[in-house]
């Protein structure tokens, strides 16, 4: 038994000591390192870098030793370096290493692979080992940009011949292709080659070179020197007054003349082309200017009461010696303008008379007429009238729009006057913001035009559903009491989407007609015809009547019009002919009262011949006989005179015997 025991003690002393033998085990990491290398790929340039990550694990000593290998790929690699090469590592541990790259010339576009080498020794308590181990490297070489040699600044006479070859290269083999900007005197061919005329002065020129990919550029200055005389302003226009600038004022002025050639000028003479009105005079100025000396030239101008205040041109400065002309100038000027677009309305279909500031946005639909109404006023504080208006709305947004209007009121100084235009926005008109300016020009009394101008912004959203009358037409435009009148009305959609159900209303409300059609449906970009046949009511009055056609896009009379017209038709009736017939009947009897016949439409040939009245609508001729009934009655009263004249002479002679 004790046997037994003993025998049972020693398994468990034996099993314990295997499980905490096997829970040392389990806390126990074996000694590992591992390398990850990372290489940039190159684009651009000449070299690359990269890391090389080491990493041990375990409880050891590492002894690493590093050595680089070559990249194999178009051609060689082994231009290769690290910042470290040997490193000593206690237990887990992680390091960085640098890796450098440079491609020889032959590396041309592709990818590229290698190794690096490491000598790992590892050593821990009970034992210790070496190996080497290969790291493996990839390495991708981009497109890589040109390279253009340095242009240096050249110095020519002006207006010689000029060439120069640009000096390029590709390390990648890529064709080049070659540009320059800066001047229009030289052009680049694509084989590098700069030729042209050396202009005046010093020119900034650019020259570009690309592989397709990748530009690189290099700018130098030309310089063109001037052989001979030569004179050069300060300014390329001389310009006076300007946007505040009142008339009926004396202005100076100055500019910087310079000779810029090679020879001494003497003698020099100063001439104009400018207008008397303008009392134009040089106070100053050199008489001789030797090559590299500059001076100043000064004067006076005077601004005439009607200078128009837009900036123009008014003439030409001229200085030469006595053998020619060596510079000229020319000469803007610009006065206030006196008139100012006090108000600007605009009024669409989706805008009821709206105040618009200047860049500000109106709403519109496609089809609608807009209306602008402009108040312009005379901002004058003396005695000066604007006599004629000229306004102008250009838009090149909208179908290039240019609608020009002229007024001929009268606008008295610090008072104003409103003028309104109209104009159509296309049905093929694009959605978006179009931009349209007012252009006002009023002329005073003096003859100056004062110009002042306002933008606006029509922004025309295209409904999803929109349709509009593109014709409308009445047969027959005269019609009997109790006949028939035929109503036609095209429309077009000129919305983005279908119309599902429409409604078009015809009415004449003298007659208290109206026709329905409520199911109105058009596909997108399509038109249809709408037809009605109206019965004219058989009590109607003879005359004229204005009919209307209206299109809705919903049922909703209210809040769904999107369009309308109207146009007037006669009404005649057989009881009006037939008493037509009797009063001109009583007039041949010698009536010469009126034959209650109601003429509504002189111009009308039918209607006349229909009613016997002429143009005037004060005579007629008897249908039978030709004869005026008017000369008739007078023929008849001269007659009945006669014989009163004549039975009074024979009385008064019986009373003298």
């Amino acid at each position: 038994m004790k046997q037994v025991i003993m025998l049972m003690t020693l398994v468990v002393v034996l099993l314990s000591y295997g499980v905490i033998a096997s829970q040392g085990d389990q806390h126990r990491t074996d000694p590992d390192i591992s390398f990850i290398a990372v290489l940039d790929d190159v684009a651009s340039t000449q070299s690359t870098t990269g890391t090389l990550t080491i990493t041990t694990t375990g409880e050891a000593t590492f002894i690493v030793t590093l050595s680089a290998g070559t990249l194999e790929g178009a051609c060689t690699i082994s231009d290769i370096s690290l910042s470290q090469e040997e490193f000593t590592f206690v237990n887990a541990s992680t390091e960085e290493v640098n890796i450098s790259v440079s491609l020889p010339a032959c590396a041309a576009r592709g990818n590229y692979t290698g190794h690096l080498y490491a000598d790992v020794d590892i050593t821990t308590n009970e034992t210790g080992y070496i190996y080497t181990d290969n790291i493996s490297v990839t390495l991708e070489v981009l497109n890589r940009a040109p390279v253009i040699q340095a242009i240096a600044d050249i110095t020519n006479q002006s207006g010689s011949a000029f060439s120069m070859q640009v000096e390029a290269s590709d390390v990648d083999g890529d064709d080049l292709t070659y540009s320059l900007s800066g001047t229009t005197a030289l052009s680049i061919n694509q084989e590098g080659l700069l030729v042209g005329t050396v202009p005046e002065g010093a020119t900034t020129i650019e020259v570009q070179v690309s592989d397709g990919t990748v530009s690189v550029s290099d700018t130098f200055v030309l310089t063109g020197t001037y052989q001979g005389k030569r004179l050069q302003t300060s300014t390329a226009t001389l310009f006076v007054g300007g946007p505040s600038q009142d008339r009926e004022t004396n202005l100076s002025f100055s500019f910087t003349l310079s000779n810029t050639g090679t020879e001494t000028i003497t003698n020099l003479l100063y001439g104009n082309n400018i207008d008397s009105e303008y009392a134009f005079a040089f106070t100053s100025g050199p008489s001789s200017l030797a090559p590299g000396a500059q001076a100043l030239v000064t004067g006076y101008i005077y601004i005439p009461d009607s200078k128009d205040s837009e900036r123009e041109q008014i003439g030409i400065i001229a200085i030469g010696d006595e053998t020619s002309i060596l510079v000229t100038l020319p000469v803007d000027m610009q006065a206030v303008s006196e008139a100012e677009i006090k108000k600007l309305k605009v009024e669409t279909s989706l805008e009821e008379d709206t105040s618009v500031q200047d860049d500000e946005k109106v709403k519109a639909r496609i089809g609608d007429e807009v209306t602008v109404t402009i108040t312009v006023k005379n901002k004058f504080n003396e005695n000066i009238d604007f006599e004629d208006i000229t306004i102008t709305l250009i838009s090149e947004d909208l179908n290039d729009l240019d609608e020009e209007d002229s007024f001929g009121d009268t606008i008295r100084d610090g008072k104003d006057e409103t003028f309104t235009m109209t104009f159509d926005i296309d049905e093929d008109q694009n959605d978006g913001e179009n931009r349209v300016t007012v252009l006002v020009e009023a002329e005073d009394e003096n003859g100056a035009i004062h110009t002042v101008e306002q933008d606006f912004i029509i922004d025309i959203n295209q409904e999803d559903e929109d349709y509009r009358i593109d014709g409308f037409t009445l047969t027959p435009l005269t019609v009997q009491c109790g006949g028939t009148m035929t109503v036609r009305a095209d429309i077009d959609n000129i919305g983005a989407d279908d119309v599902d159900r429409g409604m078009v209303i015809f009415s004449v409300a003298d007659l208290n007609i109206e026709r329905v059609n409520n199911d109105v449906s058009i596909d997108f970009d399509d038109s249809d015809t709408i037809t009605f046949s109206v019965p004219i009511p058989a009590n109607a009055a003879p005359g004229s009547y204005l009919a209307e056609v209206s299109a809705y896009i919903g049922l909703d009379r209210d809040d769904d019009l999107t369009d309308s017209e109207a146009t007037q038709f006669i009404v005649t009736c057989n009881d009006d002919q037939t008493s037509t017939n009797n009063n001109n009947n009583q007039q041949t009897q010698g009536n010469t009262g009126n034959s209650g016949i109601v003429l509504l439409d002189q111009d009308n040939e039918a209607l006349q011949e229909l009613v016997g009245v002429s143009a005037t609508g004060t005579e007629r001729k008897d249908a039978s006989s030709g004869i005026d009934t008017t000369e008739v009655i007078l023929f008849a009263l001269v007659v009945l005179m006669i014989i009163v004249i004549l039975l009074l002479a024979v009385n008064l002679m019986r009373q003298k015997k």
